[in-house]
């Protein structure tokens, strides 16, 4: 999602997404491009961590990786070449305290910890 002007970001796709399967039926289903979307979606994967970014060369956190899981897993486009490595930086991402941080080695946060538990359980 993106104008002519603007940025794709996750933020928004995933928003798209949600808002499109929210309308519900075959012809809001059909106005995704999936394939535009899975290329879009490999793009921003982080190949060295397993993680997403929010855009092209942007910050790569947690939020990236539960928008990227939930847009992929809601239009059927989830492979293992999307998911590898996945679990294994949501487990980096674990803080001392237990809880997940936006990147490892950081404080972490209850929307982080939202983020990565709910794209564990899509997974």
């Amino acid at each position: 999602v993106g104008g002519t002007v603007q940025l794709a970001h996750l933020a928004p796709t995933y928003a798209a997404v949600c808002a499109l399967m929210t309308v519900g039926g075959k012809e809001a289903y059909e106005a995704i491009d999936r394939p535009k979307l899975y290329e879009f979606l490999m793009r921003v994967k982080d190949q060295r961590t397993g993680g997403f970014r929010m855009h092209v060369d942007g910050e790569t956190d947690m939020r990236g990786v539960y928008c990227a899981i939930a847009a992929a897993s809601m239009c059927h486009i989830l492979t293992p070449e999307l998911t590898a490595g996945v679990s294994r930086h949501i487990h980096t991402c674990q803080a001392w305290d237990g809880g997940l941080s936006g990147e490892p080695g950081l404080e972490a946060h209850g929307g982080y910890g939202y983020c990565g538990l709910s794209a564990v359980a899509i997974l």
